[in-house]
């Protein structure tokens, strides 16, 4: 069986390459080493790919299923397109989408006649049990066949996924540094023009540490990617893995969803990491209310430089408000890493429920001045799309649902000031 794994091309408010280390990377990975196929990667998000490359791989080459990447509910309209491309070009290719677009408008996928639609999960799991249920003729038939975290289209109806399953953490891919087009990753970060440079340096990479999150913000589409258990690698597995890299990457982003959730494996990973003698920068996300002392100072040992953590809004006139963390609570963080060396960077959201532009100006400000990096973005109405007609979600500018750049007039932030912020700009005071 021959599978093509594609990312469709949009065009980005700007870029951030490290889930194409785990979302799609890990992915691939746990995928070409557990089932039976000829695997490949087709990043058309790339800036030399053009539609060119695709319509080969579909003319020239024969594949089983083409799996797309829809990472997020911005990438929905291209995803689309490629999925119309691929049955006119290759009519008896099945066609498969994951990502956090069908979590979202899986109604749309389903209007487009998708063979198979990622339902939650983990999506490794999904896609092999998708994979073994093409690679069987005698599994097809039949309404009542089910796969775990994929809605199949059967008969020209759609089956709903089979109970949900979730991969054991030993099991999970790792970033195939082998397959992934690396050298063009970096190049984008080197690039001077590039937003990110600023954030990151050329050669950072990302691995998956912990999935699952137990909090339950309505803004936030993990717990329905991941489920709310948190689970995590096994601590030897992950630094014998982060110890073969060390030399080629100079920084090294750990993917969780909170990994300070676990301290007692953060002390067993940061020990280990110390043990070892590994020399490895790494930046990682927390909670503002997690952290003490000797949690803090022990991952800056450990090699941590730089920590973020949502704040998401502060409230001018009513701080008890605070969305995760409050004043008090945000500036002895701020002294905490300040005193071991590590920066400390906030996201805070623009556009949220009863937020005012004076709290939006509040928030901004009182973070800077306690010298955390600000990561400002807009308020994003996902859950939302549940809600949508088809008729509904094809009218939207999907493309707005992109996490960063959605904007509501509402906030009082004029459009130009609201990309000020976004360009870490301060808005003209008025």
């Amino acid at each position: 069986m021959r599978v093509l794994f594609v990312l469709p091309k949009r065009f980005h408010f700007d870029k951030n390459l490290l889930a194409k280390y785990t979302v799609w990377g890990e992915t691939f990975d746990y995928v070409r080493r557990r089932c039976d196929v000829e695997a490949g990667l087709l990043d058309c998000d790339l800036g030399w790919v053009t539609q060119r490359h695709l319509i080969e791989q579909l003319v020239t080459r024969h594949h089983d299923v083409v799996v797309i990447w829809s990472a997020s509910v911005a990438d929905v309209p291209a995803s689309l397109e490629v999925c119309q491309l691929v049955k006119e070009l290759s009519p008896e290719t099945k066609v498969m989408v994951y990502g956090d677009g069908p979590i979202y408008a899986a109604k749309l996928f389903r209007h487009a006649g998708f063979d198979a639609i990622f339902s939650g999960g983990d999506p490794e799991l999904a896609i092999s049990s998708y994979l073994r249920h093409v690679s069987n003729p005698s599994s097809r038939g039949g309404a009542g066949r089910r796969v775990a975290n994929v809605e199949l289209l059967v008969d020209g109806q759609y089956v709903a996924p089979g109970p949900p399953e979730i991969t054991p953490p030993d099991q999970w891919g790792f970033p195939p540094i082998d397959a992934l087009p690396i050298d063009e990753y970096q190049a984008y970060y080197r690039n001077k023009y590039s937003h990110e440079k600023r954030l990151y340096p050329a050669d950072v990479l990302s691995v998956t540490v912990s999935r699952g999150c137990t909090y339950r913000c309505h803004y936030c589409p993990t717990p329905l990617r991941e489920g709310r258990n948190d689970r995590r690698r096994p601590v030897d597995q992950l630094v014998v893995w982060l110890e073969g890299v060390a030399g080629r990457f100079s920084q090294v982003h750990l993917s969780s969803p909170i990994f300070t959730g676990d301290p007692l494996w953060v002390h067993e990973f940061c020990r280990a990491l110390l043990d070892r003698g590994i020399q490895l920068q790494w930046r990682t996300t927390v909670r503002v209310d997690q952290l003490d002392e000797p949690l803090v100072k022990l991952m800056a040992e450990a090699g941590c430089k730089t920590l973020l953590f949502g704040v998401e809004t502060l409230y001018s006139e009513r701080p008890e408000a605070a969305e995760k963390a409050d004043v008090g609570q945000l500036a002895a963080a701020s002294a905490l890493l300040r005193r071991y060396g590590v920066r400390g960077k906030a996201f805070v959201m623009l556009g949220m429920p009863g937020q005012l532009r004076a709290d939006i100006l509040h928030t901004i400000a009182t973070l800077r001045s306690m010298d955390l990096v600000v990561r400002p973005s807009g308020y994003t109405p996902l859950h939302h799309l549940h809600k949508m007609t088809v008729e509904e979600l094809l009218q939207a500018d999907l493309e707005q649902y992109d996490k960063k750049s959605f904007y509501n007039p509402a906030m009082g932030l004029s459009k130009r000031e609201f990309f000020q912020l976004l360009l870490r700009n301060d808005p003209e005071e008025r």
